[in-house]
């Protein structure tokens, strides 16, 4: 068995990008100054692997927690919002029996002790796992920090599990930014129109056709608008995620409007979103 092994911290208040081949030993780094940069923030990979045995080409279990913390900025206060938030999606376990980790290194011996039990209760037990989590900071500018969540795991079945979750803090407050926030109270409503308008000519489907019909998954038959956005480049990104109102075929669904379109319909607090590169 390999111990566990801490293979990056960096900490910086610049673009940080890391990668790790499948082995615990080899990582690249590349650093670039943005000029709009608002919050300073470290990222630590932990990662672990167990070999099978007889030793196969990939190891039995591979784990990897890349961990984003913010460390200068904003406030304390608003750092340990953020970070709370963030440490929570990393850490965040399939086990409902299971006590919520305290740290990285309790998130990784849960995944192995569940598998190292497995072993034991079933002698021929070789199925590959893995799980790997990671952050990447896709906004740092002084009225919004936008970080996108990815998971890829496979503990059996027919497909790995992936999952992508968009945050956009406000570095001031650390507050999460909601969907409905951005808009005024009719502005929202008029949005979800033109949401739902854009759902069905992606999809090619009428006006009148009805959602469950066509093998979509709304509550009462009635588009509704995910909780996942992204805000970027003059864009506002909505992500359905696999499985949340379509069969796993349809992978994940993305919608993007046009911010400068949207611009009439905006709370007056987020008008700044206009000039947002």
């Amino acid at each position: 068995m390999r111990g566990l092994n801490f293979t990056l911290l960096a900490s910086f208040s610049v673009f940080f990008m890391a990668c790790t081949n499948s082995g615990s030993n080899a990582s690249a780094v590349s650093k670039k100054s943005l000029a709009t940069d608002s919050l300073s923030y470290s990222i630590e990979l932990t990662s672990k692997e167990l070999p099978c045995e007889p030793v196969k080409e990939n190891p039995c279990l591979e784990l990897s927690v890349s961990l984003l913390s913010i460390n200068a900025g904003t406030d304390s206060e608003s750092q340990r919002k953020i970070n709370r938030v963030l440490f929570k999606q990393a850490t965040e376990l399939d086990n409902p029996n299971s006590m919520p980790p305290k740290n990285i290194h309790e998130f990784i011996a849960e995944w192995t002790e569940e598998y190292q039990q497995l072993q034991i209760d079933e002698a021929d037990f070789d199925q590959q796992w893995y799980c790997h989590h990671s952050f990447e900071v896709y906004k740092n500018a002084p009225q919004l920090f936008g970080v996108t969540f990815h998971s890829n795991s496979y503990t059996g079945g027919n497909h790995p599990n992936v999952y992508l979750r968009h945050f956009n803090f406000s570095p001031q407050t650390g507050a999460v930014y909601k969907l409905h926030q951005l808009f005024t109270k009719e502005g929202f409503k008029a949005f979800l129109k033109i949401a739902e308008k854009q759902f069905r000519k992606q999809f090619e489907l009428s006006a009148t056709a009805s959602l469950e019909s066509n093998n979509f998954w709304f509550p009462s038959n009635t588009f509704r608008l995910p909780a996942n956005f992204k805000i970027n480049k003059h864009q506002l990104g909505l992500v359905y995620q696999v499985y949340e109102v379509a069969p796993y075929t349809t992978g994940a669904i993305e919608l993007s409007f046009s911010i400068d379109d949207l611009s009439p319909l905006l709370h007056s607090d987020f008008l700044f979103l206009q000039s947002t590169p």
